[in-house]
């Protein structure tokens, strides 16, 4: 019998199943089951459902999980919450940015630009994280050359003095 309810639903892992420690595919294996095997799902991570059978708890890739209508809209219910709290998250993150910044200056950051004079955290926002960070410290303070894929951003104390592309 299968049990749906919003945060846990009673499912079936096949036959070879593997179990893992972690929600990722690169998880250390702890189990690889014999037999089909009851277990209860819940607490979806992407692709990788956390599980509890035979008093042992891992995480599954659903294509482990016998196939089932309840089992789909469970899927769905949870891929939909999730999407629900990142659209809220994001929302919160853009009025938190608006409101530290300006509107203007962030349609900037989030369009890419970059300019003499803004801060590390306005980079971070506008070009992303770089390949690499190079940092030199002394008595003047600290000077980080940050380096893109086309492009160098040179910060003193955390402002962008210059730039090279």
């Amino acid at each position: 019998m299968v049990f749906f309810s919003q945060d846990s639903i009673n499912i079936i892992l096949r036959e070879k199943a593997v179990i893992r420690d972690s929600p990722l595919p690169t998880g250390k294996i702890i189990d690889v089951l014999e037999v089909k095997t009851n277990a209860v799902g819940y607490d979806l991570d992407e692709d990788y459902l956390k599980v509890k059978y035979n008093n042992k708890i891992g995480f599954i890739n659903s294509l482990w999980i016998e196939a089932n209508p309840n089992f789909v809209d469970y899927i769905t219910l949870k891929k939909t919450e999730i999407k629900s709290k990142y659209e809220l998250e994001s929302k919160q993150k853009e009025a938190y940015y608006i409101k530290k910044f300006g509107k203007k200056k962030y349609e900037d950051l989030i369009s890419g630009k970059y300019w003499i004079g803004m801060t590390a955290e306005m980079a971070l926002l506008s070009l992303g994280t770089p390949k690499k960070i190079n940092e030199s410290v002394g008595s003047w303070g600290t000077h980080q050359q940050w380096v893109y894929d086309n492009r160098y951003l040179y910060f003193e104390n955390g402002i962008l003095k210059s730039y090279q592309n």
